[in-house]
């Protein structure tokens, strides 16, 4: 494995995604394991900024231990395909609020590779802390600060992802 281009980032992106009447929806998805996914958004952290969705499972599963369900919320780093040999390091934090005010917030680093395209939290909230905060007809509003700590870009390797050698071969000559 070979290590190619560091870029050192400065910055913060901020992106906030509305889901209005979030009560209702949670019950009408009560038995399913459906994903809501916010609109895609381009980080600000650079001149090339990269595309990033937002990732909910409202009543997804239970967390192994626990008698409740969670509210699951994941940054995916969605432009994987068109720079494949890129690891991004990130500092994220998410914020849940309602017209009141914000109710929980966690942060966390990580970093996102061809290998693990979203991160966050199968637990971040549950479903009894979150329905405690949010009354029926009102918006949850999720905050997604993002600040993009490093990019390194390095050779692939075929045996790397299971990529074929030509596949591979192209990726190296056309990063």
């Amino acid at each position: 494995m070979e290590v190619g281009i560091t870029e050192l980032i400065e910055g913060e992106s901020l992106f906030v995604w509305l889901i209005k009447d979030y009560v209702k929806l949670m019950n009408i998805w009560r038995d399913t394991e459906k994903k809501m996914e916010s609109s895609v958004f381009t980080d600000r952290c650079s001149r090339s900024g990269r595309k990033w969705e937002l990732n909910a499972y409202p009543r997804r599963v239970k967390v192994e231990g626990a008698n409740a369900n969670y509210f699951q919320l994941y940054l995916e780093y969605v432009d994987i395909k068109s720079t494949p040999t890129l690891n991004i390091t990130t500092r994220f934090t998410f914020n849940l609020s309602n017209d009141n005010g914000s109710f929980k917030e966690l942060s966390l680093t990580h970093e996102f590779n061809p290998k693990e395209l979203d991160w966050g939290w199968s637990d971040f909230l549950s479903e009894k802390s979150l329905l405690d905060n949010l009354s029926e007809g009102e918006t949850l509003k999720v905050q997604c600060r993002l600040w993009i700590q490093y990019i390194s870009s390095k050779r692939v390797e075929a045996d790397d992802f299971g990529i074929p050698h030509d596949v591979v071969k192209e990726i190296n000559h056309n990063p």
